[in-house]
C-alpha cells in the first residue's frame, strides 16, 4: 500500500516531523502543508496546503488530524489528502509555541489550541461535543498569562490530561469535558 501509515494505536502520534502527516522517511515539506510520503522511497504521494504553521499530526484509524498555530483544525483523508472537515477556534491573544498534537479516543478527537482552549469533536463529522479553557498558572511567573497548551493532551482510560505554558495542569472526563481537578 503506497499510503502506508504504519501500525499505530489509536490516539498515538508517530514520531514524525511536524509538517509531515505520515512518513517513515523523507524531507520536511512546507510548514503550512500536510504531506504523505512513500515509506520505502520518500516519494510524495500528496500534499494539502493548510493555514499558517501546523503542528505534529495525529494519525488514528483512517484519518489524519492536525492543528494550526492560528487556531484551526482539520481532519484529512490519508488516501488522497482531501480535507474531510475543518474546525475554527477562537484566535489566541498571544501564542508562544503554538498548538500541540490532538488526542483521540474511540469516538472523539480533542484539539488543543494556542488560546488555551481544548475542543472535542466527533471523529467522523467534526461536530463539536464540548469545549473548555485551560487557563491560569503559578503566581509570580512572568509568563503566567500565556495559555498555550504546550504538551500533547493525553487520554488514559476515560481521563484527559492537559497542561498549559504557565504551569496549569488539568484532568477531565474525556467524553464530557467535566473537570476532575
Amino acid at each position: 500500500d503506497h499510503h502506508d501509515l504504519g501500525a499505530q494505536r489509536p490516539g498515538r502520534r508517530r514520531d514524525l516531523q511536524p509538517d509531515i502527516a505520515a512518513a517513515d522517511h523523507g524531507q520536511p515539506a512546507a510548514r503550512d502543508a500536510s504531506t504523505t510520503l512513500e515509506a520505502a522511497t520518500g516519494a510524495e504521494n500528496w500534499r494539502q496546503r493548510l493555514a499558517a504553521g501546523i503542528t505534529a499530526p495525529t494519525v488514528a484509524g483512517n484519518s489524519i488530524y492536525v492543528v494550526s498555530r492560528d487556531s484551526q483544525a482539520w481532519s484529512i483523508n490519508p488516501d488522497n489528502g482531501r480535507i474531510r472537515w475543518q474546525l475554527p477556534a477562537g484566535a489566541p491573544d498571544a501564542v508562544l509555541s503554538g498548538g500541540s498534537a490532538p488526542a483521540v479516543t474511540d469516538r472523539l478527537v480533542i484539539f488543543p489550541f494556542g488560546s488555551g482552549e481544548l475542543v472535542a469533536t466527533l471523529r467522523l463529522s467534526g461536530v463539536r461535543v464540548w469545549g473548555t479553557s485551560v487557563a491560569g498558572g503559578r503566581r509570580g511567573v512572568a509568563y503566567n498569562n500565556l495559555n498555550d497548551i504546550t504538551g500533547d493532551p493525553v487520554v488514559v482510560g476515560s481521563t484527559l490530561y492537559a497542561g498549559n505554558q504557565s504551569g496549569r495542569v488539568v484532568a477531565m472526563e474525556a467524553a464530557s469535558g467535566e473537570r476532575l481537578w
